[in-house]
């Protein structure tokens, strides 16, 4: 595989022209410094439009353990965002094992290396922070009253003409920097069990959670997000020694199921957390998991209660098994507003088209019942179970997200509504009585 001068970090939901026209620049620009032809490739760029099919993820934790620098493009969305978050974390962490390395050998007087080089492309505002990992000096490049620091490199950018001195002596020091940190021999992290599973550095582990399982993802801030804005996913999907031996490959669930279930495997073995949050934050929603449990039902009542949004990603074979069944029809005996059940189906598993007619039959007659009615809607937002690939997924859950938040935004309303304005005016005068109901 190539291995890139830097590595660019930005959130999805940033991506736009300019954010390209940046790229196109910096790239440029070192190509010119070091004397390479224009069709040679220097920053690893991992574009939306990518296919996301079986070399994605082998692909970009290559990068993450080989490329020498991260450009990170700081923003709300970039904070927010999970995997820019376990991006960042890899390259802090190689940041400090070579430190680590170099004091083992004896070195004396040895600094971290410069190899994260922050981008401000759309600064905070007021009452935004930044998160505990990037927060004070090392938030800013350079003089914290640049203009790069004080505007944004996308203001910069779209505007060219009226920064076009700024722009131009921005991009030659971060050219330097780059090619300067191309000397420093970044190594990369052992027992790397893969981007899909490192701690964002942006979502930190709440002290009192020592369970064996991966913690959801908990969003940086003291309150609780709420709001359409934000979307809690279920991954419901078994750990691979629940099921009888020889039902299922391992290779679907990886070690503990839920997020980590690869729906289309082989084709696109991409984990389903990864997929969803992409999606979400490419429509800026912020997104944590929802973990499944005897409350589930209360949980996802909860979040109608705060107009959050709510999807339940099922994987058939798991629904057969006793302790998530129970589970999913008290699901089925609730009516929600803010709630949509994706059942994906993998035409490419032989398993699973052996049983495809006694699993549909097993949803939407025993357990999902009363929701699996919505699946014969001329656009079905509550109930989808013909999902048979990854990109129907991602289309799918995009557009259930667009139409679930204006119907949680008039549930919100209504809410309040009912709430706020009295039933009846309190009086002594008694009701009156209708003629049709006089004796």
């Amino acid at each position: 595989m190539t291995t890139y001068k830097f590595f660019f970090s930005y959130a999805r939901a940033n991506s736009d022209e300019y954010l390209k026209k940046f790229f196109n620049d910096l790239s440029e620009s070192i190509r010119g410094q070091l004397g390479l032809d224009q069709d040679d490739v220097v920053g690893f760029f991992d574009q939306p439009e990518i296919d996301l099919g079986a070399e994605w993820i082998e692909e970009l934790n290559h990068q993450v353990q080989s490329c020498p620098v991260l450009v990170s493009l700081y923003s709300p969305a970039y904070f927010r965002s999970v995997y820019c978050g376990r991006e960042w974390e890899c390259f802090h962490r190689r940041r400090q094992l070579y430190v680590t390395q170099r004091r083992q050998a004896g070195t004396t007087d040895v600094r971290p290396p410069a190899i994260i080089k922050p981008v401000i492309w759309i600064p905070l505002i007021e009452g935004q922070e930044a998160p505990a990992a990037v927060s004070g000096p090392q938030y800013f490049m350079g003089d914290p009253r640049a203009p790069h620091n004080l505007a944004g490199l996308k203001k910069m950018r779209k505007q060219y003409g009226n920064f076009l001195d700024d722009y131009e002596g921005f991009i030659e020091q971060l050219k330097n920097e780059i090619i300067e940190a191309q000397e420093v021999e970044l190594p990369p992290i052992g027992d790397f069990p893969g981007l899909e599973k490192i701690q964002s550095a942006f979502h930190p582990i709440p002290e009192s959670d020592t369970t064996e399982t991966p913690p959801p993802v908990v969003a940086p801030t003291t309150v609780r997000p709420r709001g359409p804005k934000f979307v809690r996913f279920v991954f419901i999907a078994g750990k691979p020694e629940q099921f009888p031996d020889g039902a299922r490959q391992r290779e679907y669930y990886l070690q503990f199921g839920g997020g980590e279930w690869k729906p289309y495997y082989p084709d696109a073995p991409r984990p389903i957390m990864s997929l969803a949050q992409y999606v979400a934050a490419d429509l800026d929603i912020f997104s944590e998991e929802l973990r499944i449990g005897d409350n589930l039902a209360q949980e996802v009542r909860n979040a109608e209660s705060d107009g959050s949004l709510v999807v339940l990603f099922v994987d058939s074979w798991t629904a057969e098994l006793p302790e998530y069944r129970r589970i999913l029809t008290t699901i089925d005996q609730q009516n929600y507003f803010n709630c949509s059940i994706f059942v994906p189906w993998n035409e490419k598993d032989p398993q699973t088209t052996g049983r495809q007619e006694e699993l549909r039959r097993l949803l939407r007659e025993q357990i999902f019942p009363r929701w699996s009615r919505f699946a014969n809607l001329e656009q079905p937002i509550f109930f989808r179970d013909e999902i048979r690939s990854i990109t129907e997924l991602r289309d799918q859950l995009e557009d259930t997200l667009r139409q679930l938040q204006p119907l949680v935004g008039m549930g919100i309303i209504e809410k309040a509504t009912k709430e706020t304005i009295p039933r009846r005016i309190e009086t002594d005068i008694g009701r009156p009585i209708l003629s049709h109901k006089s004796s």
